[in-house]
């Protein structure tokens, strides 16, 4: 098997653990009043997508502003919908009886996380990264560093998962191996040209991997 030294796996959140793709991208339109084209501005953290929204629309908003909005009206709208899937909260929950230890890395700030994750979920990540947890950014591998430092696993030990090309070359700059998981911006082909090892549709594929 492909992945039969994994000890980790490494898991990005949006898009990946949870389907926030198309209303974050329906927030970001509704403070443009525009159509955006969200593979120009998905991947990074979100203080980076912030600032470009704000720069390249001229947006009369300063971050601050922003981050009350997004607190005040994403947050509570997102957190109603069907974001994270009983299929997925199964998955994880198989994962880790099976002995994986589970992480997240996101370009999200972790507060978003603590609100849309289930609390039943929690537990099962032994770490979660989110964007105020390191300096650089994906695609630069800052963050996963730290992480196998912090969790003394090998770099041959680990696996990260994610939907965006952002990380599929984010995986391969920090040395570990890679899988695209088919969502709203990125599907297989697209991850696989830029480098997945492997691609999935659905995280319950997981489990013929694993």
């Amino acid at each position: 098997m492909q992945f039969c030294d994994t000890k980790l796996i490494i898991f990005d959140f949006d898009g990946t653990l949870a389907k926030t793709t198309k209303y974050a991208v329906r927030f970001f339109e509704k403070f443009t009043q525009k159509k955006i084209d969200p593979k120009k501005y998905f991947g990074p953290p979100t203080k980076i997508v912030v600032k470009k929204l704000i720069k390249d629309y001229k947006l009369q908003i300063t971050e601050d502003e922003f981050y009350k909005q997004w607190n005040k009206l994403y947050l509570p709208y997102v957190s109603k919908k069907k974001i994270i899937t009983k299929e997925t909260v199964d998955t994880i929950k198989k994962l880790k009886k099976r002995g994986y230890k589970l992480a997240i890395i996101t370009s999200s700030r972790r507060y978003k996380l603590s609100v849309l994750i289930p609390k039943e979920l929690l537990p099962y990540f032994e770490v979660i990264m989110g964007s105020e947890d390191y300096k650089l950014g994906k695609p630069n591998p800052e963050s996963l560093n730290t992480l196998l430092r912090k969790m003394k696993i090998k770099k041959n030990e680990c696996v990260y998962l994610g939907d965006n090309i952002v990380d599929i070359f984010f995986a391969k700059k920090g040395g570990v191996k890679s899988i695209g998981k088919e969502d709203y911006l990125y599907k297989s082909g697209d991850l696989k040209k830029a480098g997945a090892d492997k691609t999935i549709k659905s995280i319950k594929d997981l489990l013929k991997l694993f």
